[in-house]
Parts: structure tokens; C-alpha cells; sequence
């Protein structure tokens, strides 16, 4: 996964996920731990399990790039991080919102917005679940790379 290609230019960082069911609250996560970390010159959104209620805010800002975060189970170690053709979505479970993320990203790309999507392999998704510390620590890195990038700039 080449992170500072994704990041480049203006990018809308869009992190989907369910609070309440243990590794999808990643999302919300990602979104607090980047959006602390001073001055963002992008825009950082936590969409829960709806992303496509956001679409006129995403467009709105107008980006060149989405960036989507979101747990997904591509039979990874819990935590990878991994860069996902959104067409491919199909075969792997992404959390509770596969179908409406390829519909998302095909309104973005209507709007001539490059969309990418970064899954991490979740390891819990029970109800009321915390965050396992596998994927808590890849969010943290995750945030950290984004911010270093982000600061090159």
C-alpha cells in the first residue's frame, strides 16, 4: 500500500464504521486520533455506517481523492492494513455496509473524485466489543503516517 500517493493533494479522509461493534469502530478512531493532531489541511469525516449521507459534504469540499477507511475481513493477520480495489468488494466482507461503499464511491467518481479504500482486518466485530489492541495499534500508526505525510506537504 503506497499511503503518500493516496494522501497527495486535496483529499477527503472518509472514516466509515459501527462505534458499537468491537474492530468497525475504527473508524471514529482514525477520525479523533487525526483530526487531534493539529492543523489538518484536509478534510476528515466519521460517516458511522452511512458514508453516502455525506456525499454532497464530500463533494462540497471538493477533493481530488477520497480516501475510505474501514474494518473489513480479507483473511488477513488482525490489524494489516491493506489497499482494496473497491470493485472487489464482493469478496470480501466489509462491515455493514459493502454494497451502498461500491454505490459511494461510484457517485464520487462521477464527480471525477479518485477513490481509494484501505481496509484493516478486523479481529472482534461483537456487539458492545471494545477495539482489539491489534487493530487500535494499526489505527494509531495508520494516523501517524497520515499526519507525517500530511505535514510534508
Amino acid at each position: 500500500m503506497v499511503l503518500k500517493q493516496a494522501f497527495e493533494g486535496r483529499v477527503s479522509l472518509v472514516c466509515v464504521g459501527n462505534e458499537l461493534s468491537g474492530d468497525d469502530g475504527l473508524g471514529k478512531a482514525l477520525a479523533e486520533m487525526v483530526s487531534g493532531m493539529g492543523d489538518c489541511d484536509f478534510q476528515v469525516l466519521f460517516t458511522a455506517t452511512a458514508p453516502e449521507n455525506f456525499t454532497d459534504e464530500i463533494i462540497g469540499f471538493k477533493p481530488e481523492k477520497a480516501v475510505l477507511v474501514d474494518a473489513g475481513d480479507f483473511k488477513g493477520r488482525p490489524g494489516e492494513t491493506r489497499e482494496v480495489d473497491i470493485g472487489r468488494l464482493q469478496g470480501m466482507h466489509v462491515s455493514t455496509h459493502r454494497a451502498p461503499m461500491k454505490m459511494f464511491a461510484n457517485r464520487l467518481r462521477q464527480e471525477g473524485i479518485e477513490v481509494r479504500f484501505i481496509a484493516v482486518q478486523v479481529k472482534q466485530t461483537g456487539l458492545g466489543e471494545p477495539i482489539s489492541r491489534e487493530v487500535m495499534e494499526s489505527v494509531g500508526k495508520l494516523a501517524d503516517e497520515i499526519y507525517s505525510i500530511r505535514e510534508k506537504n
